[in-house]
Protein backbone atom coordinates (compact mmCIF):
# COMPACT_ATOMS: atom_id res chain seq x y z
CA UNK A 1 0.00 0.00 0.00
CA UNK A 2 1.30 3.43 -1.01
CA UNK A 3 -0.68 6.17 0.70
CA UNK A 4 0.56 8.93 -1.61
CA UNK A 5 3.54 10.31 -3.51
CA UNK A 6 3.07 13.92 -2.48
CA UNK A 7 6.82 14.25 -1.95
CA UNK A 8 7.21 13.98 -5.75
CA UNK A 9 4.42 16.42 -6.63
CA UNK A 10 5.13 18.95 -3.85
CA UNK A 11 8.87 18.62 -3.18
CA UNK A 12 9.14 21.98 -1.39
CA UNK A 13 7.14 20.58 1.53
CA UNK A 14 9.47 17.63 2.17
CA UNK A 15 13.16 17.32 3.17
CA UNK A 16 15.51 16.26 0.36
CA UNK A 17 16.65 13.13 2.21
CA UNK A 18 13.03 12.01 2.55
CA UNK A 19 12.36 12.57 -1.16
CA UNK A 20 15.45 10.69 -2.37
CA UNK A 21 15.06 7.73 -0.03
CA UNK A 22 11.35 7.23 -0.60
CA UNK A 23 11.48 7.71 -4.35
CA UNK A 24 13.74 4.66 -4.50
CA UNK A 25 11.91 2.59 -1.89
CA UNK A 26 8.36 3.33 -3.07
CA UNK A 27 9.05 2.67 -6.74
CA UNK A 28 11.02 -0.53 -6.15
CA UNK A 29 8.44 -1.87 -3.70
CA UNK A 30 5.57 -1.13 -6.07
CA UNK A 31 7.22 -2.78 -9.06
CA UNK A 32 8.08 -5.92 -7.09
CA UNK A 33 4.64 -6.29 -5.45
CA UNK A 34 1.88 -8.61 -6.65
CA UNK A 35 -0.79 -6.18 -5.46
CA UNK A 36 -0.43 -2.39 -5.31
CA UNK A 37 -3.02 -0.49 -3.31
CA UNK A 38 -3.58 3.16 -2.54
CA UNK A 39 -6.22 5.20 -0.72
CA UNK A 40 -7.61 7.64 -3.29
CA UNK A 41 -8.20 8.09 -7.00
CA UNK A 42 -5.81 11.04 -6.93
CA UNK A 43 -2.98 8.95 -5.45
CA UNK A 44 -3.67 6.19 -7.96
CA UNK A 45 -3.20 8.58 -10.88
CA UNK A 46 0.01 10.03 -9.43
CA UNK A 47 1.52 6.59 -8.66
CA UNK A 48 0.74 5.45 -12.19
CA UNK A 49 2.36 8.57 -13.64
CA UNK A 50 5.53 8.57 -11.53
CA UNK A 51 6.21 4.82 -11.44
CA UNK A 52 4.68 3.65 -14.72
CA UNK A 53 2.46 1.09 -13.01
CA UNK A 54 -0.98 0.47 -14.52
CA UNK A 55 -2.43 -2.04 -12.05
CA UNK A 56 -3.20 0.03 -8.95
CA UNK A 57 -6.33 -0.57 -6.91
CA UNK A 58 -8.02 1.96 -4.61
CA UNK A 59 -9.03 0.95 -1.11
CA UNK A 60 -10.44 4.17 0.30
CA UNK A 61 -9.73 5.25 3.85
CA UNK A 62 -12.70 5.53 6.17
CA UNK A 63 -13.26 6.38 9.86
CA UNK A 64 -13.82 4.79 13.25
CA UNK A 65 -17.51 3.85 13.68
CA UNK A 66 -17.57 5.58 17.08
CA UNK A 67 -18.12 8.84 15.16
CA UNK A 68 -21.51 7.48 14.07
CA UNK A 69 -22.77 6.86 17.60
CA UNK A 70 -25.57 9.01 19.03
CA UNK A 71 -24.62 11.73 21.49
CA UNK A 72 -26.00 14.80 23.25
CA UNK A 73 -24.28 17.85 21.75
CA UNK A 74 -24.96 20.27 24.66
CA UNK A 75 -23.51 17.70 27.09
CA UNK A 76 -20.39 17.25 24.96
CA UNK A 77 -19.98 21.01 24.62
CA UNK A 78 -20.32 21.38 28.39
CA UNK A 79 -17.57 18.77 28.89
CA UNK A 80 -15.19 20.55 26.49
CA UNK A 81 -15.83 23.84 28.25
CA UNK A 82 -15.22 22.44 31.73
CA UNK A 83 -12.20 20.31 30.76
CA UNK A 84 -10.46 22.69 28.36
CA UNK A 85 -12.07 26.12 28.79
CA UNK A 86 -13.12 26.08 25.14
CA UNK A 87 -16.55 26.83 23.66
CA UNK A 88 -18.12 28.09 20.41
CA UNK A 89 -15.20 27.03 18.25
CA UNK A 90 -13.95 26.14 14.78
CA UNK A 91 -11.84 22.97 14.60
CA UNK A 92 -8.89 21.86 12.46
CA UNK A 93 -7.44 18.40 13.13
CA UNK A 94 -4.03 17.76 11.57
CA UNK A 95 -0.39 17.43 12.47
CA UNK A 96 1.64 20.58 11.89
CA UNK A 97 3.38 20.85 8.52
CA UNK A 98 3.47 23.84 6.13
CA UNK A 99 1.39 21.96 3.52
CA UNK A 100 -1.42 21.57 6.04
CA UNK A 101 -2.05 25.30 5.67
CA UNK A 102 -2.76 26.31 9.25
CA UNK A 103 -1.53 29.80 8.40
CA UNK A 104 -4.23 30.65 5.85
CA UNK A 105 -6.98 29.45 8.19
CA UNK A 106 -5.54 31.51 11.02
CA UNK A 107 -5.46 34.60 8.80
CA UNK A 108 -9.09 34.08 7.75
CA UNK A 109 -10.11 33.68 11.38
CA UNK A 110 -8.41 36.92 12.44
CA UNK A 111 -9.02 39.11 9.39
CA UNK A 112 -12.75 38.39 9.53
CA UNK A 113 -12.85 38.91 13.30
CA UNK A 114 -14.36 35.54 14.13
CA UNK A 115 -12.51 35.81 17.44
CA UNK A 116 -15.22 38.22 18.63
CA UNK A 117 -17.61 35.34 19.33
CA UNK A 118 -15.76 32.13 18.50
CA UNK A 119 -12.52 30.31 19.21
CA UNK A 120 -10.20 28.49 16.82
CA UNK A 121 -8.84 25.10 17.91
CA UNK A 122 -5.91 23.33 16.25
CA UNK A 123 -5.45 19.71 17.31
CA UNK A 124 -2.33 17.88 16.17
CA UNK A 125 1.31 17.15 16.92
CA UNK A 126 4.25 19.01 15.43
CA UNK A 127 5.89 17.27 12.46
CA UNK A 128 7.69 19.84 10.29
CA UNK A 129 8.41 23.35 11.55
CA UNK A 130 6.05 26.03 10.20
CA UNK A 131 8.20 29.18 10.33
CA UNK A 132 5.66 31.52 8.69
CA UNK A 133 2.90 30.33 10.99
CA UNK A 134 5.07 30.80 14.06
CA UNK A 135 6.07 34.32 13.01
CA UNK A 136 2.50 35.36 12.23
CA UNK A 137 1.20 33.98 15.52
CA UNK A 138 3.81 35.83 17.57
CA UNK A 139 2.56 39.14 16.16
CA UNK A 140 -1.07 38.53 17.15
CA UNK A 141 -2.33 40.71 20.05
CA UNK A 142 -2.59 38.91 23.39
CA UNK A 143 -6.35 39.32 23.65
CA UNK A 144 -6.85 37.59 20.31
CA UNK A 145 -4.34 34.84 21.15
CA UNK A 146 -6.63 33.84 24.00
CA UNK A 147 -9.19 32.85 21.37
CA UNK A 148 -6.75 30.49 19.59
CA UNK A 149 -5.82 27.11 21.08
CA UNK A 150 -3.10 24.66 20.02
CA UNK A 151 -3.58 21.19 21.52
CA UNK A 152 -1.17 18.25 21.25
CA UNK A 153 -1.36 14.62 22.38
CA UNK A 154 -5.14 14.69 22.76
CA UNK A 155 -6.66 11.31 23.62
CA UNK A 156 -8.86 9.64 21.04
CA UNK A 157 -11.95 10.01 23.23
CA UNK A 158 -11.30 13.75 23.57
CA UNK A 159 -10.71 14.02 19.81
CA UNK A 160 -14.16 12.52 19.26
CA UNK A 161 -15.60 14.95 21.80
CA UNK A 162 -13.98 17.96 20.12
CA UNK A 163 -15.28 16.81 16.73
CA UNK A 164 -18.81 16.52 18.10
CA UNK A 165 -18.72 19.79 20.03
CA UNK A 166 -17.35 22.08 17.33
CA UNK A 167 -19.52 24.56 15.44
CA UNK A 168 -17.61 23.90 12.23
CA UNK A 169 -14.81 21.61 11.10
CA UNK A 170 -12.37 23.19 8.62
CA UNK A 171 -9.79 21.26 6.60
CA UNK A 172 -7.70 23.72 4.52
CA UNK A 173 -4.78 21.45 3.57
CA UNK A 174 -2.92 22.17 0.32
CA UNK A 175 -1.88 18.59 -0.42
CA UNK A 176 -3.20 15.25 0.86
CA UNK A 177 -3.20 11.63 -0.18
CA UNK A 178 -6.63 11.35 1.41
CA UNK A 179 -7.87 13.31 4.46
CA UNK A 180 -9.85 11.45 7.14
CA UNK A 181 -10.92 14.30 9.51
CA UNK A 182 -13.61 15.66 7.11
CA UNK A 183 -15.20 12.19 7.08
CA UNK A 184 -15.05 11.96 10.88
CA UNK A 185 -16.71 15.36 11.24
CA UNK A 186 -19.49 14.55 8.85
CA UNK A 187 -20.06 11.16 10.50
CA UNK A 188 -20.44 13.05 13.79
CA UNK A 189 -22.94 15.40 12.11
CA UNK A 190 -20.66 18.41 12.43
CA UNK A 191 -20.76 20.88 9.51
CA UNK A 192 -17.53 20.70 7.51
CA UNK A 193 -15.77 22.65 4.77
CA UNK A 194 -12.72 21.31 2.99
CA UNK A 195 -9.95 22.15 0.55
CA UNK A 196 -10.59 21.09 -3.05
CA UNK A 197 -6.91 20.31 -3.69
CA UNK A 198 -5.32 16.94 -4.57
CA UNK A 199 -7.17 13.92 -3.12
CA UNK A 200 -9.80 16.06 -1.45
CA UNK A 201 -11.19 17.04 -4.85
CA UNK A 202 -12.72 13.53 -4.79
CA UNK A 203 -14.96 14.49 -1.86
CA UNK A 204 -18.01 15.11 -4.03
CA UNK A 205 -20.28 14.42 -1.05
CA UNK A 206 -19.46 17.97 0.14
CA UNK A 207 -18.96 19.49 -3.29
CA UNK A 208 -20.71 22.75 -2.41
CA UNK A 209 -18.44 23.16 0.64
CA UNK A 210 -15.08 22.73 -1.09
CA UNK A 211 -12.75 25.72 -1.55
CA UNK A 212 -9.39 26.74 -2.94
CA UNK A 213 -7.06 26.43 0.08
CA UNK A 214 -5.00 29.46 -0.99
CA UNK A 215 -8.01 31.76 -1.51
CA UNK A 216 -8.86 33.44 1.80
CA UNK A 217 -12.03 35.05 0.46
CA UNK A 218 -13.38 31.75 -0.82
CA UNK A 219 -12.58 30.01 2.45
CA UNK A 220 -14.47 32.70 4.34
CA UNK A 221 -17.44 32.41 1.98
CA UNK A 222 -17.63 28.69 2.68
CA UNK A 223 -17.43 29.29 6.44
CA UNK A 224 -20.40 31.64 6.24
CA UNK A 225 -22.30 29.26 3.99
CA UNK A 226 -21.69 26.26 6.27
CA UNK A 227 -22.78 28.16 9.38
CA UNK A 228 -26.03 29.28 7.74
CA UNK A 229 -26.78 26.15 5.69
CA UNK A 230 -24.79 23.24 7.16
CA UNK A 231 -26.60 20.57 5.07
CA UNK A 232 -24.80 17.69 6.77
CA UNK A 233 -27.69 15.21 6.51
CA UNK A 234 -27.65 14.56 2.77
CA UNK A 235 -23.87 14.94 2.64
CA UNK A 236 -23.44 12.34 5.37
CA UNK A 237 -25.51 9.78 3.50
CA UNK A 238 -23.50 10.27 0.29
CA UNK A 239 -20.27 9.87 2.22
CA UNK A 240 -21.40 6.66 3.94
CA UNK A 241 -22.25 5.05 0.61
CA UNK A 242 -18.68 5.44 -0.65
CA UNK A 243 -16.33 5.38 2.32
CA UNK A 244 -16.30 2.40 4.68
CA UNK A 245 -13.68 -0.11 5.79
CA UNK A 246 -16.02 -2.88 4.62
CA UNK A 247 -16.01 -1.58 1.05
CA UNK A 248 -12.24 -1.27 1.11
CA UNK A 249 -11.86 -4.80 2.49
CA UNK A 250 -14.04 -6.12 -0.35
CA UNK A 251 -11.87 -4.37 -2.93
CA UNK A 252 -8.71 -5.73 -1.30
CA UNK A 253 -10.13 -9.26 -1.40
CA UNK A 254 -10.94 -8.90 -5.11
CA UNK A 255 -7.32 -7.96 -5.81
CA UNK A 256 -6.01 -10.94 -3.82
CA UNK A 257 -8.34 -13.34 -5.62
CA UNK A 258 -7.32 -11.92 -8.98
CA UNK A 259 -3.66 -12.62 -8.21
Amino acid sequence: TIHDVLFLDFPLYFPKSYRVKNRFLFERSAKESDVVLTVSDYSKQRIQKHFGINEVSVTYNAFDPVFLEDYNKPEIQSYIKSAFGIENFFLFVSRFEPRKNHLTLLKVFIENKYYSDRMLVFIGNKAIDCEELNKYYQEIPKEIKKRIKFLEKISFSDLVAFTRASDLSIYPSIAEGFGIPPLESLAAETPVICSNSTAMSDFDFIESFLFNPLDKDEMNEKIIQALIHPDWKSNKQKMLEKYSWENSADEFLKMIERV
